[in-house]
Formats: C-alpha cells, structure tokens, sequence
C-alpha cells in the first residue's frame, strides 16, 4: 500500500517542483535579458543575477570574443597584452585594462578556430551590446535545449523523471552566471554530449560535427576521442576528424594562418 502511494504521489509532486523551478528559472532568465540589454551594468544592478557581487555584474567574457572576432583580421595576434590592456596601470600598480563601454575586455585564450561562431554572431549585429545579447540568447538555447534532449534520453533508457528536475539544473546562481558573463563552456560542454547522443542514434555526420567544433574550439572535448577509441567507434572516430580538418581549414581561409601560429606560441604559457 505505501508503494502505491508513493508511485500515485510522486507526479503531483515533481510537477509542483518542477513548476516551481520552472518559474524561478523563467524569472531569472527575464531579469538577464534586461540586464544584456543595459548599456551599463550599475543602472541595471538589479536586474543582475547576483546584484551583490561587483565582479559577476561588471564581468563579459563576451568582450573577449567580440573583440578578438571583429579584430584577428587586423591584428591576427588575439593573445597579446595590447589586445586587453591599455598599457597604464593605476595609483595601485595594478594594470589598466581595455573597456568596451563599462566592461574590462577579457584576455582571449581559445583556439583561433573558436572565433567561427562568434564572427558568425558579429556578422549578425551591429556592435557589442547587440553581440552579447545574441550570444547570450544562443547559449542559453542550446543549453536548456541540449539539457531537455538529454534528459528525455535518461528517461526514455531508465524510466526515471529526469525531465521533470530539468529546471533544477538551470536555476544554480553559478549556472546563471556562466549565462550572464557569455562565458562559452556550457555552451560546449552541451555541444559535445548532444554529440555523444547523435553518435548513440547513429547520427554520425552531426555527432561529428558538432564534437568536431567541440574540439578545435575548446580542446578539451578531445578526451572523448579517446573514449571513442577505447570503444571502437571508429565511424563516430573519423567523422569527428574529418569535421575537425575542416573546420580548421575553413578557418584558416578566414583568419590566415598567423592567429594560428601565434596560438601554438601562447598555449605552453
């Protein structure tokens, strides 16, 4: 008998809290769409994610992308103090950095074929305010989409109510930070497991694809190469180079090889 109540209660219950996180989720997500649109971060301090702390409001890791995807053309070396600082130092000793209206600009410490997207993003808009809400609005949707695909995956595999706790994953204070400094690392840490869910379906062409750009874009996602391997999915194995090849390739006919030289001199730092 107890079983049987607990199974007839347990969907009223996820509904009620995923209806609840759902909600706060939803008004969180509001509040970073007043906040990108601001033209500076203290008149919208409320509307901050996290109003009390200076570093999260008056932080853009999108200043980096912006400025090194509308410059690498000109100045190819992206990684070069001069890119983020302005050469002065305050009545501390402290280095001045580069501001795109009130945002210190981000040193940029990706690979050259990481700046695809967002150069795609620049074409799109026509200065960085608009940039940064357009990234924002792209990573969050990937995000919760990628989140959504996979849960619905666990469910489907395990008979488990994953879906239904989705919010709660979204709704942590450093999750919606990570949103609202445009930092890109949930954006690829999604990329690569909607890639293992296309290699899972036989979707090999998109798995690789978007691990591929996983890859050349952050590095890190290459340690599933080696869990491909190990596993002997060697389809799932060429695809992904085959894409990576390309994508570099296509970035190189973009950029020129000279951001890519001045990478293989900056990574050992």
């Amino acid at each position: 008998m107890a079983t049987q109540v607990t199974a007839t209660r347990a969907p009223h219950t996820l509904a009620l809290l995923a209806g609840a996180s759902g909600l706060v989720l939803l008004v969180m997500l509001i509040r970073l769409v007043v906040f990108a649109q601001a033209p500076a971060p203290l008149p919208a301090i409320g509307w901050s994610v996290m109003p009390w702390n200076a570093f999260v409001t008056r932080h853009a890791c999108t200043t980096a992308y912006w400025k090194a995807a509308t410059n690498v053309r000109r100045e190819p070396d992206v990684y070069a103090p001069s890119t983020y600082w302005s050469g002065r130092v305050d009545a501390n000793g402290r280095d001045i950095p580069l501001f795109i209206g009130p945002y210190a600009v981000d040193p940029y410490e990706y690979p050259p074929t990481f700046l695809l997207l967002p150069r795609l993003v620049a074409a799109a808009t026509p200065d960085f305010p608009a940039f940064r809400l357009l990234w924002g609005v792209l990573a969050i949707a990937v995000v919760i989409a990628g989140v959504a695909v996979v849960a619905r995956r666990i469910d489907r595999a395990n008979g488990t109510r994953s879906l239904w706790l989705m919010p709660l994953a979204l709704v942590p204070l450093g999750i919606l930070a990570t949103f609202q400094g445009g930092n890109a690392q949930l954006l690829f840490v999604t990329l690569a497991m909607l890639a293992m869910l296309a290699f899972e379906r036989q979707h090999h062409a998109i798995g690789g694809l978007l691990l591929g750009y996983a890859i050349v874009g952050k590095l890190f996602p290459g340690l599933l190469i080696v869990y491909l391997v190990a596993r002997r999915q060697w389809r799932a194995v060429a695809w992904t180079s085959g894409w990576a090849i390309a994508i570099t390739l296509v970035a190189i006919a973009d950029m020129g090889w000279a951001p890519f030289a001045h990478f293989l001199d900056h990574m050992p730092r």
